[in-house]
């Protein structure tokens, strides 16, 4: 994995999730209910469009599992960015992560799930012949 281009694509996402959910929030003024179904709408193409694009379009995926690690990097740096932001920014507190309607775990796994698949559809594969013979 290629450390400095999984961080700045990895903050890129998070921080392109967080203007669409601020929008959707303040701007729209939906309901958290709503706001956590339509994130769960939209955070996978986010997701997979950035890992595709902005990380395994730099890279040669050397394995498919590279997309696996891609997107436990970027849960970390979510969940992190979260804490930080959402505990220090805006004084929300625990209570964000402990009553999340149901839809948050899904939203965290969108990371590893869809960052694996955009791995897994790359076409920067670096194909390994087998030699005659063997």
């Amino acid at each position: 994995m290629n450390l400095k281009q999984a961080t700045i694509s990895g903050l890129i996402t998070y921080f392109t999730i967080f203007i669409i959910g601020s929008i959707l929030l303040f701007g729209l003024g939906i309901t958290m209910n709503l706001f956590g179904i339509v994130m769960l709408l939209i955070m996978p193409f986010v997701i997979f469009l950035i890992a595709k694009y902005l990380y395994f379009n730099k890279i040669k995926v050397r394995q498919r599992i590279e997309g696996l690690y891609l997107g436990i990097y970027w849960l970390v740096i979510a969940i992190l960015l979260d804490i930080i932001i959402l505990f220090y920014g805006f004084n929300i507190g625990w209570n964000y992560f402990l009553k999340a309607n149901w839809t948050m775990p899904f939203r965290y796994a969108d990371y590893v799930i869809f960052a694996f698949l955009a791995s897994y559809f790359s076409k920067r594969q670096v194909h390994h012949k087998l030699k005659k013979g063997k």
